[in-house]
């Protein structure tokens, strides 16, 4: 309960008596944010930038959420959740350079060796950014 609640800029909205005996007030502190982005992008060159966002990011996204199942992380804390993603992003390049390998009919040892480079680089990401997850017990 504050002691200066008449001071406070949302009092009016607080205090109304048409409210309810519980009263509380909603605030977000990203509404700042969101309202300038909301402007940036009304503009032409925000229109025209989130246009080649839509095209290329996005894509992604949607692919590791709807096509690869990744809708929620298992892992507990936001270096679990960063592991987590980073590795459905390294199998999400993975499986592109294996794709344009097969398409470009590339011997089946070129696949193998993007396949151990990004074993080995997803192995340097989790040993660099360790969760307590992956760690050995003891």
């Amino acid at each position: 309960m504050a002691d200066d609640c008449r001071s406070c800029s949302f009092y009016d909205e607080c205090a109304s008596r048409q409210q309810k005996p519980a009263r509380s007030v909603q605030l977000s502190v990203v509404a700042d944010g969101k309202q300038a982005m909301k402007e940036k992008l009304t503009t032409p060159e925000g229109k025209q930038l989130y246009a080649v966002r839509r095209e290329t990011v996005e894509r992604v996204f949607a692919n590791i959420k709807s096509n690869k199942g990744l809708n929620r992380f298992n892992l507990s804390g936001l270096s679990g959740a960063k592991s987590e993603f980073w590795l459905a992003c390294a199998t999400h390049n993975l499986m592109i350079c294996v794709r344009k390998a097969v398409a470009a009919r590339l011997p089946a040892s070129y696949a193998a060796h993007i396949v151990g480079f990004m074993a080995v680089w997803a192995a340097v990401l989790l040993v660099s950014r360790p969760h307590r997850a992956f760690r050995p017990a003891g």
